[in-house]
């Protein structure tokens, strides 16, 4: 098989995946009752209660067939309209903008380490037989399998322990600010390891692979 033609099957396949989970995620939303309604009616007389729930079925096109329902929500998924929270008032995007740059500011370094974890932990497992080799292969299974919450509270621990800082986030300074930092420190060694862990297993199957179609 050419790397072209890998490229694009795999490509495919991410496409399918996508198609796959969004689908499902349609058909639970449609199954699961909405308790947006249930708030919006909080209070209000029988026909004003049954006014709002007219309304906020034809705004959320509740009262159209089921393909074009689903029709409509692959297409906001897909350029990104998440449309607007009856619990705040304004729209879901506004509301995870500010979120979305916190994520990105440990995001981005966490799965930087993993990947370097990942394949370096990969390699060793796969070439060296040693203490080198046998700890990468220890830290490929037990990160995946310890679970990141249990991680983060015990490296929150670890902190107030050892050095004596409080891991807890503070939104009224920057993101780099009084015990933020320590807070940011933990989520990005919390993304590296259960993410590079995963990484690194899959790093040592592909190289063993490699290795085992040239020999």
């Amino acid at each position: 098989m050419s790397r072209r033609a890998f490229l694009a099957r795999r490509a495919g396949w991410a496409v399918f995946v996508v198609w796959v989970v969004l689908t499902g995620a349609f058909l639970a939303f449609v199954a699961a009752p909405d308790h947006n309604l249930s708030i919006l009616q909080y209070g209000l007389p029988p026909d004003e209660a049954r006014r709002v729930a007219e309304q906020y079925r034809e705004r959320m096109h509740y009262d159209e067939p089921l393909l074009r329902r689903y029709a409509h929500w692959m297409w906001e998924v897909g350029t990104f309209q998440f449309g607007r929270s009856y619990v705040q008032g304004r729209s879901v995007n506004a509301i995870l903008a500010p979120a979305l740059r916190l994520t990105l500011a440990y995001l981005a370094p966490g799965v930087g380490l993993a990947v370097l974890l990942g394949v370096l932990g990969g390699l060793a497992v796969s070439l060296w037989r040693g203490l080198v080799g046998r700890a990468a292969d220890a830290f490929g299974h037990v990160g995946a399998a310890f679970p990141a919450f249990l991680l983060a509270e015990a490296l929150a621990l670890l902190a107030v322990g050892e050095a004596d800082i409080v891991a807890q986030w503070n939104s009224e300074v920057g993101p780099f600010a009084e015990s933020n930092p320590a807070v940011l420190a933990v989520a990005v060694a919390v993304v590296a390891t259960t993410l590079g862990a995963t990484l690194l297993r899959y790093a040592t199957a592909e190289t063993a692979a490699v290795a085992g179609s040239r020999s």
